[in-house]
């Protein structure tokens, strides 16, 4: 996989999580969930399937806790809406780019420390 194609896997991943976004959690806090755990694509599999899709900081923090053996699995309809809205977020990302447009996220190498 090239830098590319990684860098628009996390970016439709982060576009995805973001538009399903539900209280109690915020832009901000899903945003702060991908940088500590290093991609937002981790973070969406893990919301489409926390039993199959286990986040790395849950694995390498030995003071996690241990949510997803009792966790309940994701609802079809969060499933559904999370697998349109990553469909939408590619399709967003051709869009802006045929535009002109320039997406950029803190998983851009370009992205200011």
């Amino acid at each position: 996989m090239t830098d590319e194609q990684w860098l628009r896997r996390e970016s439709a991943a982060l576009l995805a999580l973001l538009d399903t976004c539900e209280k109690p959690d915020t832009w901000t806090s899903i945003a702060n969930d991908c940088v500590l755990e290093g991609s937002a694509e981790r973070i969406y599999h893990h919301h489409l399937d926390p039993s199959a899709h286990s986040l790395e900081r849950e694995e390498n923090d030995a003071y996690a806790i241990q949510g997803t053996l009792l966790d309940d699995p994701p609802s079809p309809t969060l499933v559904t809406r999370l697998e349109n809205a990553y469909k939408i977020a590619e399709q967003r990302l051709d869009e802006w780019k045929r535009h002109g447009y320039d997406f950029m996220s803190v998983f851009d190498p370009r992205f200011p420390g």
